[in-house]
């Protein structure tokens, strides 16, 4: 099963351009249409700001504004290649 809803702020915008996704016990944030974090139940792991003040905004939200363990683009998208889905959909 999975869900899609928002996770940051209580204006409009904000909380249409902060969403997660949450399939098989993980949970994947985005911001804007950007893969920003992904929590697997067991590690979160979260990338640094590369936009604006916005997105930063969003990170904070996610892991309580801890910038210090923030991974690099090439590491998050390193630890992301690693993960495996699986979803099994009926119609």
């Amino acid at each position: 099963m999975f869900s899609i809803t928002s996770y940051h702020g209580n204006s409009a915008a904000a909380e249409n351009n902060a969403k997660v996704l949450k399939v098989n016990g993980m949970s994947f944030y985005f911001s804007y249409e950007t893969l920003v974090a992904v929590n697997t139940g067991t590690e979160l792991k979260v990338i640094q700001n590369n936009w604006g003040p916005t997105t930063g905004h969003h990170l904070n939200s996610i892991d309580g504004g801890k910038k210090e363990s923030r991974l690099t683009k090439e590491d998050f998208q390193k630890f992301v290649e690693k993960i495996k889905i699986v979803t099994e959909v009926s119609v």
